[in-house]
């Protein structure tokens, strides 16, 4: 299925959340928020599985949002023990 790709960035609670949205040809109306694994064990929004999940959401005609959480990529802020993921996860939500 063709997509469209488009990079962009959320505000969250400690700056600017490096984000990719990605939308099928045939998008739905229907969108799902993929959170990464534990960013201090090499997890981003760049996760294999993630892209995997992408793939499979996008031929379903669900339009997904990736994100890296704070000090991931280029997200701003410090690792601060998980503590703002919610924080984090809802501001991509919201968005």
């Amino acid at each position: 299925m063709n997509s469209e790709t488009t990079r962009t960035s959320i505000e969250g609670p400690a700056g600017k959340l490096e984000a990719q949205l990605d939308r099928g040809a045939g998008a739905s109306g229907i969108h799902a928020v993929l959170c990464h694994p534990h960013p201090q064990y090499g997890g981003s929004m760049h996760d294999v599985v993630l892209g995997v999940l992408a793939g499979v959401l996008l031929d379903a005609g669900v339009t997904t949002v990736r994100f890296n959480y704070r000090c991931v990529g280029g997200s701003d802020g410090h690792y601060d023990g998980g503590a703002g993921d919610v924080a984090e996860l809802l501001s991509a939500v919201v968005w």
